[in-house]
């Protein structure tokens, strides 16, 4: 590897530059790895995530690459089904709370005799 550098970052996306040698090379970036995360370059090509030391993100560069690596989080689908399955929830029970009729209160009175 002959130079790599953080461009920008932002939450769970991050802009290297790298440049490497002959050789290829192995990069590690300080973000733990979990599954969603995708690394792809200014081309399109995506590279298979890997997990380095102490469970950070690693991915491997070919010989003489230079340019931007893009990396960034995705959410699963099932992530965003269950963002709104629990939305319409939200509104189905907060439609029924102000839609449903009073409750007539019936008290009982008790005489003694």
């Amino acid at each position: 590897m002959k130079e790599m550098t953080v461009t920008a970052r932002n939450g769970c996306r991050m802009e290297l530059y790298c440049e490497t040698a002959e050789k290829p090379g192995s990069v590690e970036v300080p973000m733990l790895h979990y599954k969603g995360y995708q690394v792809t370059d200014e081309t399109g090509k995506r590279y298979q995530v890997m997990t380095g030391t102490n469970q950070v993100i690693q991915f491997d560069v070919s010989e003489n690459f230079s340019g931007k690596i893009y990396i960034q989080f995705t959410e699963p689908w099932y992530w965003t089904m269950g963002t709104w399955i629990s939305a319409v929830s939200f509104f189905v029970y907060a439609y029924s709370f102000f839609k449903r009729t009073p409750v007539k209160k019936q008290y009982m009175l008790w005489s003694l005799k």
